[in-house]
């Protein structure tokens, strides 16, 4: 099956910025995987988040889903969640809330930004 455009502009972007590397990594599941993606790697700059940001919702909208927010785990995931929701909202009027999970000294919080609709 080929490629889509987008799915391509998301790999070399991955290739150009580092963030794929090709080895043996043992992952913290403890499987081994012969490819690593460090999406940080991959949003050193706006530009950069951008598209990561719209690769992610090309796919979204290409599945079609049907959800009530955008789950950002910490660190990288929350302003790739906020982007996400942006980017849906401004090109799709998707309007979607973004949460975020994080551990802090006090234990673990959630939160969601944005408004609920039901």
């Amino acid at each position: 099956m080929p490629l889509k455009e987008y799915e391509k502009d998301f790999l070399i972007h991955l290739v150009k910025t580092g963030a794929i590397k090709f080895g043996t990594f043992k992952l913290k599941s403890r499987r081994i995987s012969p490819y690593f993606v460090n999406i940080a790697d991959a949003m050193n700059t706006g530009v950069d988040a951008l598209k990561i940001a719209d690769a992610y919702v090309a796919k979204i909208v290409e599945l079609g889903t049907d959800f009530d927010y955008i789950h950002g785990a910490a660190y990288r995931g929350i302003p790739l969640s906020a982007l996400a929701a942006a980017r849906l909202s401004e090109v799709h009027q998707i309007d979607k809330m973004w949460g975020l999970r994080q551990e802090g000294e006090e234990g673990t919080w959630s939160s969601c930004r944005g408004t609920h609709h039901r």
